[in-house]
């Protein structure tokens, strides 16, 4: 009788494990990127976003603004959205504007392309995140200095290079013909934009001081301190 309530035990045990449901893999979590920048090779920083719950919004709909600080939560120049593309595609996404710098767009994960009315002028914030229902103010804090040098009068200058550029054009017996389209910044008694805007890449550059009297000093390979400002060139 044992060997009969073994046997039919071990039988119903193999049948249940033939017959049980086959555990369901979990599935992957979606994993978002931290938001950042790309305004070329030069210049650095990171995304800051505030954000709230906004019930007022639709199902599916976020709000967001769009601004920028170079240092010390310094104004770096007012930021202007101008296209929207789901991030991995080349699907655009159109805004409804509230306002210049924002508006209401469906929920996503995003690569924006910006203009900046300050330096460092164009340039694409990577994969923004923006969940439904919620109002964003986005930041994008560059990590830089401020160029706090007074230059009065014509012919005081001070031009911002890639690093290398004085070397090479020096070699080239050019440095009186350096391309424009190679510039950074450009900086003068004149310059248009108010001295706020006046920001120097945290990352190695060359420097030309056009001085009045016709003296011309280079700065190599300098490195401008982030959050700093630069009062005096060594």
């Amino acid at each position: 009788m044992k060997k009969i309530t073994i046997f039919v035990l071990l039988v119903a045990i193999v049948f249940m494990g033939c017959t049980s449901v086959p555990e369901k893999k979990a599935e992957p979590l979606k994993v978002v990127n931290p938001a950042t920048i790309d305004f070329g090779q030069v210049w650095s920083g990171t995304i800051t976003t505030d954000k709230e719950n906004d019930s007022n919004l639709s199902d599916g709909l976020s709000q967001v603004r769009f601004d920028s600080e170079w240092t010390k939560g310094e104004n770096a120049g007012n930021v202007y959205p101008k296209k929207f593309v789901l991030s991995g595609t080349d699907n655009p996404v159109d805004m409804e504007f509230d306002w210049d710098n924002g508006g209401t767009i469906p929920a996503g994960v995003y690569d924006v392309f910006v203009s900046i009315d300050g330096l460092p002028g164009e340039g694409w914030i990577r994969n923004l995140e923006l969940s439904s229902k919620t109002d964003y103010n986005v930041i994008i804090n560059f990590k830089a200095a401020k160029l706090n040098i007074e230059l009065e009068g014509d012919g005081n200058n001070i031009t911002v290079y890639p690093s290398g550029t004085h070397a090479k054009y020096e070699s080239l017996g050019r440095l009186n013909n350096i391309p424009d389209d190679i510039e950074i910044a450009s900086y003068s008694s004149y310059t248009d934009n108010n001295q706020i805007y006046w920001l120097v890449p945290s990352s190695p550059v060359d420097i030309e001081f056009r001085h009045s009297d016709g003296s011309v000093d280079w700065f190599d390979n300098y490195t401008a301190v982030a959050e700093s400002f630069i009062n005096k060139l060594p």
